[in-house]
């Protein structure tokens, strides 16, 4: 079984923004204001296996939405 993981320790400095994950979630590689931005940062850098994701406000929750 997989444990959870709390990326708000490393997640907190780019609140708003895009980040590319490393593939063990343990750091963020890149980050920026658009996935476009990110996406060229790591192939510039030769990111390997990035975690593209959008980091929302802290004080806001997403939930699922059925069609």
């Amino acid at each position: 079984m997989r444990m959870a993981i709390d990326l708000s320790t490393i997640l907190k400095p780019f609140e708003n923004k895009w980040v590319a994950l490393s593939e063990d979630y343990g750091k963020v590689l890149e980050s920026g204001k658009s996935l476009k931005e990110v996406v060229e940062k790591c192939k510039k850098r030769e990111c390997r296996n990035p975690i593209y994701f959008k980091v929302v406000a802290f004080d806001m929750a997403i939930l699922p939405r059925s069609a």
